[in-house]
């Protein structure tokens, strides 16, 4: 060992260490010379002997490795840039300004995910820092970030970015200004309400109104009266958000008629303010199995026997949205069809989110073998699990027993994308019925990604049982699977048995497994996790040194 390096890390670490000042001096010393399982021996052989664990040390391990891996190859800078964001700790800030400095969109983009969730100037300053990037993506989602802190430099970099930018890209702009809430954002709205493209005049008037611009309500009317079909129904969701009853005739003239996505959209702002000719008239366009009007039913008596017969129609969307109003109105009656939109079948089903041209009414369309439209549908897989989990999340609602017969009819090796969402959502409800559930799929044969993730259920619920030691065991097995991946599509071709832990589902595992057993903070945890940083895959340590310096805050 360097005489003069030993000196200067025994000099350093007698400022903060219990440990002895020359045990953390070597552990720093060989983690900073790339020997990180030596590092870590040595430290884990002197917490056997002293029957402790150093925080402050451990803090200062981890930082010296991300510190390191964030002078290596990309693919290790990527995994710092993670770890430091997991970690939430503001000494990791300067690793996140190497991503915002990258020459990598991808880095920079990661670096901005995690720098949203600092509330820190000097994490802003790099916000800011991004604004200047070669990769527009990359300043529009730091212009985003700023504006939604309500920071007070952004309008200037708004206002210059607006006018480089072509027209399919100005319909993101109202999505920025709009959360700033402040007399320029209110300004340059009603300037994107006169955009040349029809879609920003859209987006314009439908932010003014979800962020509550009452000044602009007269030229939302003027809108309203001047503009073609798409603008009209803007306006209309527009005014009746911002509860413009002086636009009332506006909404009489057009809610006397039935069928088109304006004559709903006057419709149900009509039957909010109370005006009870308007709900049969949207019962009508729904009995007529218009998906648009399906959503705007009313929790009444004659709008669910509407919903009751639509439950039996052939036409899966039209199921598929009577189910889910159903379920927004807590009724029971929909769960065996829930099962239905929650399991792709035989069929491969999916569901895609379909939009009026003012985008102020939506359905969705059932697509049978999604896997084939993918080209069409590019964002179909994640539209359709975001559906299913927040289909989850209002069931929930229902009663214990209820919500546990949806899951039991789900809960399916050979649909496993909905398996972490279903066991956090149990551990809101910890009662014996769900424990004895969890340990029955636990003893799973044939499926190891359940029974794997039930195990860790059961040990985050501190229920009694082996669940501790079978999680440990589990995670030195599989220690070795790269942790962060960028899941991508898959197709029939690559769909792996259900009998084996797919890369994917291994790597979501591990990752909540780590966070359970470094939350719980006790000795068996810590030391699995440095066991993974020492001995598991070279390529996971930058992520896992985030966790161990979160754990040892």
């Amino acid at each position: 060992m360097k005489k003069w390096l030993l000196f200067l890390l025994i000099q350093a670490t007698s400022l903060f260490a219990a440990y002895p000042p020359n045990i953390a001096a070597q552990v720093l010393y060989y983690i900073h010379q790339g020997q990180i399982e030596r590092g870590i021996n040595c430290y884990l052989d002197y917490s056997k002997e002293s029957h402790s664990h150093d925080f402050e040390l451990l803090q200062q391990a981890a930082y010296t490795l991300l510190e390191e891996g964030s002078r290596g190859d990309v693919e290790s800078q990527m995994m710092c840039l993670f770890g430091s964001g997991v970690s939430l700790n503001d000494s990791l800030l300067p690793i996140l300004e190497k991503g915002i400095h990258s020459t990598d969109m991808k880095q920079q983009l990661a670096a901005l995910n995690f720098l949203s969730r600092f509330q820190d100037d000097a994490a802003d300053d790099l916000l800011i820092e991004a604004l200047s990037s070669p990769f527009l993506l990359t300043r529009l989602e730091s212009s985003l970030q700023l504006a939604q802190k309500k920071h007070p430099k952004i309008f200037t970099h708004i206002e210059s970015l607006l006018v480089k930018l072509p027209p399919p890209i100005r319909v993101l702009f109202p999505q920025i200004v709009a959360p700033l809430k402040s007399p320029e954002a209110a300004r340059m709205l009603r300037q994107l309400m006169s955009d040349e493209e029809a879609p920003v005049r859209c987006e314009a008037i439908l932010q003014a109104a979800e962020y509550g611009y009452d000044t602009l309500i007269p030229h939302i009317r003027k809108m309203a009266a001047q503009r073609g079909p798409a603008e009209l129904e803007s306006s209309l969701v527009a005014l009746h958000l911002l509860k413009d009853e002086e636009s009332l005739p506006l909404f009489q003239k057009w809610g006397a008629e039935v069928g088109s996505p304006i004559n709903l959209v006057a419709q149900k702002a009509l039957k909010d303010w109370g005006y009870e000719g308007a709900l049969p008239l949207i019962e009508k366009a729904a009995a007529e199995k218009n998906l648009f009007a399906i959503s705007l039913l009313g929790d009444t008596t004659s709008s669910k026997k509407i919903l009751c017969t639509l439950l039996e129609d052939p036409d899966r969307s039209v199921r598929c949205n009577a189910t889910l109003r159903l379920l927004e109105m807590k009724d029971p009656i929909c769960l065996p069809a829930l099962v239905e939109i929650l399991t792709p079948g035989p069929l491969d089903m999916g569901y895609h989110l379909q939009s009026s041209p003012g985008k102020g009414l939506s359905f969705w369309k059932a697509l049978p073998n999604v896997t084939q439209k993918t080209a069409m549908y590019p964002q179909v897989r994640s539209e359709t699990l975001k559906l299913r989990q927040q289909v989850l999340i209002q069931a929930l609602e229902f009663s214990e027993e209820e919500f546990l017969q949806l899951v039991k009819a789900v809960f399916n090796p050979h649909y496993p994308e909905l398996v972490p969402a279903i066991l956090e959502l149990l551990c809101n409800k910890k009662s014996e019925k769900v424990i004895e559930f969890l340990k029955e799929k636990q003893q799973s044969a044939g499926a190891p990604f359940i029974r794997n993730y039930c195990n860790l259920t059961l040990y985050k619920l501190k229920v009694e049982g082996p669940y501790e030691d079978l999680l440990l065991k589990w995670v030195r097995e599989a220690q070795k699977t790269v942790l962060i991946r960028f899941q991508e599509e898959k197709g029939p071709a690559q769909e792996a048995s259900s009998y084996l832990l797919t890369p994917e589902e291994t790597s979501q595992l591990l990752i909540n497994a780590f966070e359970a057993l470094a939350s719980s903070q006790n000795e068996k945890g810590i030391e699995a996790l440095l066991q993974a940083i020492a001995c598991g895959n070279p390529k996971n340590r930058y992520a896992l040194a985030g966790l161990l310096m979160r754990t040892a805050e």
